[in-house]
């Protein structure tokens, strides 16, 4: 899997085999850097179906939207969609979309599939009863614009890793399509406390953003970029003429404090990463 390269402490890259046979690495890799690439984590059939699904669904949910005009479209909205920064152009037309998703039988096989390869790194920060805490795809069209760096959660002195997430490829991802930006190393207290200091104009976080080389997500379909959620990161711009797909699942561990994820009301709290773990 084709990532940036930019210097001696960039996060690692290991295939989905190295992955799986040697967790101990890729969870000392995650707490050193706060990301690393896994490729080949999903096999081509769950990617080319998961793509599918994810289109079709995308559709629905729309079109879903657009005719609910008698109830609030923010609430309409919140059902089917996460909030996601830089969801529309300067044209303010929507480019961007958070879709939240099922646990339908391509969906489930699909994540059941990761944690053969990513599992037992999972468990290791998480505990093998952390929770699903999101489920959802990425969708970034033709001419979204990039959004600004954020961490999806803060850092808390009173807690270890909270949540891990894994973004998965749903097709080549090359520079022109936006691809994902981390900040290797962001996810710390002195990293998280220089970005959102107000008291000197900015310059503290402009001065982290700079420090060091961003590693982008450029990806083959069926890679991973796994990331501790306190990374900072963001959606590139889209140049391209073709639609960027990334399909996403977060675990929690279970006792962690975090605000809310992108996932269905129906599923919080009702699945947990051992339960994926057996069917894999």
């Amino acid at each position: 899997m084709p990532m940036t390269a930019l210097d001696k402490a960039d996060p690692i890259t290991v295939d989905a085999a190295a992955a799986a046979a040697d967790p101990a690495h890729i969870t000392e890799a995650l707490r050193a850097q706060g990301v690393v690439g896994i490729s080949g984590a999903l096999a081509a059939p769950h990617v080319a179906a998961l793509l599918k699904h994810v289109n079709e669904e995308l559709e629905i949910a729309l079109s879903s939207a657009r005719e609910s005009l008698a109830l609030d479209m923010g609430d309409v909205y919140v059902s089917f969609f996460g909030d996601v920064l830089k969801r529309e152009d300067s044209q303010g037309d929507v480019r961007r979309h958070d879709l939240k998703l099922d646990l339908t039988p391509t969906v489930a096989e699909a994540v059941e599939a990761l944690c053969a390869s990513l599992g037992a790194t999972i468990g290791s920060c998480l505990g093998e009863d952390a929770v699903l805490y999101e489920l959802a795809a990425l969708i970034s069209d033709p001419d979204s614009p990039q959004q600004p760096f954020h961490p999806d959660t803060p850092y808390r002195e009173d807690q270890d890793i909270a949540v891990l997430t894994a973004f998965v490829a749903l097709q080549d991802i090359d520079a022109t399509m936006g691809p994902t930006r981390f900040l290797p190393g962001s996810h710390t207290a002195a990293a998280h406390a220089a970005f959102n200091s107000p008291e000197d104009g900015g310059k503290a976080k402009l001065a982290l953003l700079r420090s060091r080389p961003c590693w982008r997500g450029i990806l083959g379909a069926g890679d991973v970029s796994l990331f501790d959620s306190r990374l900072l990161h963001c959606g590139g711009a889209n140049e391209s003429n073709r639609r960027r797909v990334l399909f996403y699942a977060s675990f929690r561990a279970r006792e962690a404090k975090a605000p809310p994820g992108t996932l269905l009301y129906s599923l919080r709290e009702r699945h947990s990463l051992s339960d994926f773990l057996r069917c894999a």
